[in-house]
């Protein structure tokens, strides 16, 4: 896995557990660390650009992985640390706001980076989330069954909800005399 920061100046590289750290997308690694699991998602984001890494499992001794750890460039120093109650994933980034989602879709949280500091926020859209897209201003677009909704990612407030309506269900005729018109074998009635 490859991330980059918005100003180009710092690249991520995941490789299993160990992730390298390198100067403008080039030339040596500037720094390493080691990962505790294998399972984790990365991201830059800025200014002043930090690497996010969401790790995901237990531990050997059965401590959970379930969090978000912000390392600072160049030397990648783990400077904040938020637990997760569930496993999450990076689904969306909205300027420094970055919205992770539960593996099942049904919780969500939205972590907010400013420099070495972190705050989150968790959310209750009334379903499960199928995606998630950042939008400008602060504004993500939640994707649940059947409907769209725009969420503020400040206040944490839906802005829209876009209800989408289906097609009426296809009428399948039963009869016997439809079912030659449509090329359907007829029911065989065997008698005892």
């Amino acid at each position: 896995m490859i991330t980059t920061s918005p100003d180009g100046q710092w690249a991520a590289v995941r490789r299993g557990r160990e992730v390298s750290l390198l100067a403008s997308g080039a030339g040596p690694a500037t720094s390493r660390i080691e990962l505790p699991t294998a399972d984790a998602d990365l991201l830059i984001v800025g200014p002043p650009s930090v690497l996010v890494i969401v790790t995901r499992g237990a531990a050997a001794d059965g401590s959970s992985l379930n969090r978000l750890v912000l390392h600072q460039p160049p030397y990648l120093d783990a400077v904040a640390r938020l637990d997760l109650e569930v496993p999450m994933r990076i689904a969306a980034v909205t300027g420094p706001r970055i919205v992770l989602i539960s593996q099942d879709g049904k919780a969500i949280t939205i972590v907010r980076v400013a420099g070495r500091a972190l705050s989150s926020q968790a959310l209750e859209p009334g379903g499960p989330v199928e995606f998630a897209v950042g939008l400008e201003r602060n504004q993500v677009l939640f994707g649940l069954a059947r409907k769209l909704e725009a969420w503020d990612a400040v206040s944490g407030r839906p802005l829209l909800r876009m209800q989408l309506q289906l097609p009426p269900q296809a009428r399948i005729p039963s009869t016997p005399t439809s079912s030659r018109a449509y090329g359907r074998r007829p029911p065989i009635h065997l008698c005892p």
